[in-house]
């Protein structure tokens, strides 16, 4: 074996016979010309080692996938899902962001819960589109009938107050269908209405109730005269209880009343014939009434209040006029005895 020695450091050289030596530094042979070392050179003229750190990052890299290729490819290439679906919901998916690999699980599970709870279970049939605008009837109309609006304005349960003309509870249906009114809110509308009906009421029926006593007062004991004479004309005019009831109302009892009694006043002085029996000059024709019709006339003046009135009036004059009238139509009836 030959060597060299270098300053303190002796360099080993193998053998030409190939007998085997031991590397280089510190190793020990095995008669092959190999040897294991510590990883010194074995040869001033051998090539620097190679760096084994920086070999393994660089084999670790070569290993490494590229994830940035691989994020790119799955932004670019839908999943298969996506390739299946149709046109439309293709084009609905992308307005979404669905059509991203990455993103579709996520997005539309967190939609579908979102939907769910909005429309969950408990919500299912109980929803409704609003209208487009004021002038949408289609979807007004729909919105009316699910809150309860009938189908017929002819049913609705509506009291007015008494003595209101019946024709407004129709007038109130008609507007209250029209509106879109519940039976809950027409009814609702309607208490109130008659709440209000019946307060005024009151209140003018307080007014009158004054002036019937104001008026009493002025007429002191001619106040029975009065009345009759103001039934008197109410007759002579062909006012019914109703009427009546509409005249007070708007002109006030006291001068209705007074009004009334001066045109039976009138009425009584002149006598006018009740009927066609009567001659020209207001006396009973006997040959224009039978028998029968005279009885017929006796039995419903018996009935009529108004000349009962007057029949028992504490007015001479005005029982007198009404004891003639009923003694003409006796008269007829014996036979004009």
């Amino acid at each position: 074996m030959k060597y060299l020695l270098m300053g303190s450091t002796r360099m080993y050289f193998a053998p030409d016979d190939g007998t085997g030596g031991g590397g280089g530094g510190t190793g020990t042979g095995d008669g092959t010309g190999t040897g294991t070392g510590t990883g010194r050179a074995d040869s001033p003229f051998a090539d620097p080692p190679a760096d084994k750190t920086n070999t393994d990052q660089q084999q670790q890299q070569e290993k490494k996938p590229d994830n940035t290729t691989q994020q790119q490819q799955k932004e670019t290439e839908p999943n298969s899902w996506f390739k299946a679906l149709s046109a439309e919901d293709q084009a609905y998916a992308k307005n979404k962001g669905w059509d991203k690999a990455e993103d579709a699980p996520g997005a539309m599970f967190k939609g579908y819960k979102n939907l769910e709870t909005m429309m969950g279970a408990d919500k299912a049939g109980r929803t409704m589109l609003a209208p487009k605008d004021a002038n949408d009837t289609e979807a007004l109309n729909a919105i009316y009938d699910r809150l309860g609006r009938p189908k017929e304005a002819s049913e609705y349960k509506i009291e007015v107050p008494e003595g209101t003309d019946p024709a407004l509870a129709n007038t109130f249906k008609t507007a209250f269908h029209k509106s879109g009114l519940s039976t809950k809110q027409a009814e609702t509308l309607t208490q109130v209405y008659k709440a209000a009906e019946l307060d005024n009421m009151a209140k003018i029926k307080e007014v009158h109730a004054d002036q019937v006593e104001a008026l009493q007062k002025e007429l002191g004991t001619g106040w029975d005269k009065f009345v009759e004479t103001g039934r008197a004309g109410i007759k002579a005019a062909g006012l019914d209880k109703a009427d009546v009831k509409r005249a007070e109302n708007a002109m006030g009892p006291q001068k209705f009343a007074k009004m009334m009694a001066l045109l039976g006043k009138h009425h009584m002085e002149a006598d006018p014939p009740p009927n066609d029996t009567r001659d020209g000059g207001g006396n009973l024709n006997l040959n224009k009434m039978t028998a029968t019709q005279a009885q017929e006339k006796i039995t419903a003046l018996r009935a009529d209040k108004e000349f009962m009135s007057r029949y028992d009036s504490n007015d001479p004059k005005i029982r007198e006029q009404a004891m003639n009238e009923l003694n003409g139509y006796y008269k007829i009836v014996s036979g004009g005895k």
